[in-house]
């Protein structure tokens, strides 16, 4: 599909989204305030190329977002701006590249998460609402930050989740202006509750991640830099508090009834929500009786309809 000049607004849902090896090339196009994300390329997409497009006034997601997608979706001179979430967003084993992007206004600026890999190139990144670019905590795909002007960002210009390690390359990037401050806001997307429901296993692999990466709050903190009055009350903080993420992940992973670590061995989980896990068939019983039925729902479909979230975009009887 090739498309110019061709507005893509005003949608329910997304703007354009590629699935199952459809490709697009963009010119020239200007993708607005839709419903969630403005490009969405996942579920083994082929290849999106676009070039000086604008994406832009999202209400309740990302203004790009790449996930599951084969090939590596590459924008070079396009504006994104103003979106819910992040400008562009890589993860679960997507492949995204920005060149000469100018990236602002957005809650994040580029988000590289999970098994993402992300490449930003001679970008403008500033003006967001928490970091320039942020790498997750949970991030073992690849990232390549190069010849960047990140500056005037609320918070970091450039957050490493995970330290600084050979998975990611830092070069000839400029930062300047960054508060270093938290951000407050929530994303519309994480205050829907059926959205909620649809992250709660993606917070399990979050939990591993982390601890598998041996991810903390003091570690991204010391590798991200920073010298505002924020950053040292916060490096006070988190020698006084210990190590709130470690203690995070640990919980999500804990026993669901008795509060037990896994440790060394492999916990059941419920076989209905695939959420929350257990110790013992003995604890599984103990927090199905006391309340875990009210509210064990299975997860949403891989494929779900974002009209639809409890139905696969497949589901013939799909609304």
């Amino acid at each position: 599909m090739t498309l110019d000049h061709v507005f893509c607004c005003r949608s329910a849902a997304t703007g354009l989204e590629l699935r199952k090896g459809a490709t697009a090339s963009l010119t020239d196009c200007s993708i607005f305030d839709n419903g969630r994300q403005g490009i969405m390329v996942w579920q083994d997409a082929g290849l999106l190329e676009a070039h000086r497009c604008e994406v832009h006034s999202h209400r309740c997601e990302s203004g790009v977002s790449v996930m599951e997608a084969s090939k590596t979706a590459v924008l070079k001179e396009c504006a994104l701006y103003g979106n819910d979430f992040a400008g562009a967003a890589v993860e679960q084993k997507g492949s995204m590249r920005l060149v000469r992007c100018a990236i602002h206004d957005n809650l994040q600026g580029v988000l590289i998460q999970g098994t993402g890999t992300g490449k930003v190139e001679n970008c403008k990144i500033f003006n967001n609402l928490a970091d320039g670019v942020a790498i997750g905590y949970d991030h073992t795909g690849k990232a390549t930050i190069v010849g960047n002007k990140i500056h005037d960002n609320h918070s970091k210009g450039i957050l490493l989740g995970t330290g600084r390690n050979d998975r990611v390359t830092l070069h000839n990037n400029e930062e300047h202006g960054n508060r270093g401050m938290p951000c407050l806001k929530m994303p519309n997307s994480i205050k829907n509750a059926g959205t909620k429901e649809k992250l709660k296993p993606m917070g399990r692999d979050w939990a591993k991640a982390t601890q598998k990466n041996g991810s903390s709050f003091a570690k991204a903190h010391q590798a991200s830099g920073g010298h505002s009055v924020f950053d040292a009350f916060m490096a006070e903080r988190l020698e006084a508090t210990g190590d709130f993420m470690q203690a995070n992940a640990a919980a999500i992973l804990a026993c669901g009834f008795c509060n037990k670590p896994p440790e060394n061995c492999k916990f059941m989980k419920c076989s209905t929500c695939l959420v929350v896990s257990y110790c013992s068939a003995k604890c599984q019983k103990s927090h199905w009786k006391g309340g875990h039925k009210e509210v064990c729902v299975p997860p949403l479909p891989e494929e779900a309809s974002f009209l639809d979230p409890r139905r696969s975009v497949g589901d013939p009887h799909r609304v």
